[in-house]
């Protein structure tokens, strides 16, 4: 057997590791950066019409996150793998014209072409159903905007004669490609909240959480004896809540707990944010009965009738 065959050989392996994690890559980059286009159009035209005719505010504080996540992590990956490629190429050790580079490009290919299809199939379905404002068809544009610029990229590389190793083509495309998604994570940094205050957030939307458990075990512990209970310590003995549910959870102090009179009482929890704007989409946690936990940045007690249903929760 030829050396030659056998270091391509050796190196189809290696090669496949490297296509199959530059393609991973770049379709991870273009769906991070679709996805906070999204949230950008998303923000700049806050209401969407479902296919059930309801209209909803699509705008996620995750979306953004996770877009910003994965491009701080995939695109440096991304530039590292196709430097090494290219040098690769550069040197011949890339079969360029058949086997494993032929063969993932043009799944690949195949994978973008269907999303752009995809994308306009909704597009039309979407249009049919009602919604043809200008943030959709923003959105439409952004799909096919991402995905022809990935197609082009891979078809040219496919289809020239020296997988444009001798082109300042692929320099310039990623030059252009980094200036983009390094304005689109730098847009989305604008509109989330810091490590901090979403910590922050963390604790309160949990401190909600627990007041809602504990006001499960309150109404438990009245079906069963007829009365109140003396503590919340006494929901815990009576094995109607976790002993985790009974403390804040940054601080590991106890909730406060008051009997009103016979039939209402109160929980009391000190939050460190607010959450009174309802455009807010990290607050959502509900009371028993649809209230919304509502609270500043301050001690806020929840008073709570026990034999009304359904109830609004009444905040001090």
């Amino acid at each position: 057997m030829d050396s030659t065959d056998t270091a391509n050989k050796a190196y189809g392996a290696k090669l496949l590791f490297w296509y199959l994690r530059v393609f991973f890559a770049l379709g991870l980059c273009a769906s991070a950066t679709g996805t906070l286009w999204y949230q950008f159009i998303n923000k700049l035209y806050p209401l969407q019409i479902s296919p059930y005719g309801r209209v909803y505010r699509p705008y996620s504080d995750w979306a953004v996150i996770w877009g910003i996540s994965t491009l701080v992590i995939i695109a440096p990956v991304l530039y590292v793998v196709v430097k090494i490629l290219r040098e690769a190429i550069r040197r011949n050790e890339v079969e360029l014209h058949r086997g494993v580079r032929q063969w993932l490009s043009y799944v690949f290919l195949f994978i973008v072409v269907a999303v752009m299809l995809g994308d306009l199939v909704a597009a039309v379905y979407y249009f049919l159903n009602g919604d043809y404002s200008m943030r959709f068809f923003l959105k439409v544009f952004t799909v096919l905007a991402i995905s022809g610029w990935v197609f082009s990229y891979v078809w040219l590389d496919i289809r020239s004669e020296d997988a444009l190793a001798n082109s300042p083509l692929p320099r310039r495309m990623g030059i252009a490609s980094a200036i983009v998604m390094l304005i689109s994570a730098g847009v989305g940094f604008t509109l989330i909240d810091s490590p901090m205050l979403a910590r922050a957030k963390a604790f309160d939307a949990q401190r909600a959480s627990d007041i809602q458990r504990l006001q499960g075990g309150v109404q438990n512990y009245f079906n069963k004896y007829q009365r109140m209970p003396e503590s919340l310590e006494a929901l815990r003995e009576e094995g109607m809540v976790r002993k985790f549910v009974l403390s804040d959870p940054d601080t590991g102090e106890p909730y406060e707990f008051r009997a009103v009179n016979e039939q209402t009482y109160e929980i009391c929890a000190i939050f460190t944010t607010d959450n009174r704007d309802e455009d807010k989409e990290f607050y959502s946690p509900r009371g028993p009965y649809g209230a919304s936990y509502l609270h500043g940045p301050e001690r806020t007690c929840f008073e709570q009738n026990i034999r009304e249903t359904p109830n609004q929760l009444r905040r001090r």
